[in-house]
C-alpha cells in the first residue's frame, strides 16, 4: 500500500481524490470539496471557499463518514483539517484499497503520458496508455 506524508502533517495519509462536502455552519448548505489526503486524524481538502485557521466545520463523505474538524492550515484553495474525533476505529470511513490503487495508477499513467509527450515533442492528447494486471 502506498502512503503519502504531507509536510505539515505528522501521521500517514492515504493519498486520495474523494469527493466530499463541507458544512461551515449548521445554517449553511453543504459546499462541494475534493479530499486529496486522508488519515484517521485529519484530511487535506481543496475547496474554493476561503477557510479561517482554527475555524470548525463538518466534513462529509456520503455513505462513508461525517466528522467534525478544525482547520489546521490554509493556503489558497488547499486546506488541512484536524478531526476532533479520530476515525481510527471506523475502518469503513477510510477509502477502499482498490479506490486508492485506482487513483495512484491513473496518476502514474497521466504522469507517464506527459513525459512521453515531452520526449516526443507531441501533444499529451496524442499519447494513450493502458494498464493491465497479469496474474
Amino acid at each position: 500500500m502506498v502512503y503519502w506524508l504531507d509536510q505539515r502533517c505528522l501521521d500517514n495519509q492515504f493519498r486520495s481524490m474523494i469527493q466530499g462536502q463541507v458544512i461551515l455552519d449548521s445554517s449553511y448548505s453543504p459546499i462541494a470539496c475534493s479530499i486529496t489526503g486522508l488519515s484517521a486524524s485529519g484530511a487535506r481538502i481543496e475547496i474554493s471557499e476561503p477557510l479561517n485557521v482554527s475555524s470548525e466545520l463538518e466534513l462529509i463523505v456520503p455513505a462513508k463518514f461525517n466528522v467534525r474538524a478544525k482547520v489546521a492550515w490554509s493556503e489558497g484553495s488547499d486546506h488541512g483539517l484536524t478531526f476532533l474525533k479520530s476515525l481510527e476505529n471506523d475502518i469503513s470511513a477510510l477509502p477502499e484499497t482498490s479506490e486508492i490503487a485506482q487513483f495512484i495508477v491513473q496518476e502514474a499513467l497521466d504522469e507517464a503520458r506527459r513525459k512521453i509527450a515531452a520526449a516526443l515533442n507531441s501533444p499529451v492528447s496524442t499519447i494513450a496508455l493502458t494498464f493491465e494486471t497479469v496474474l
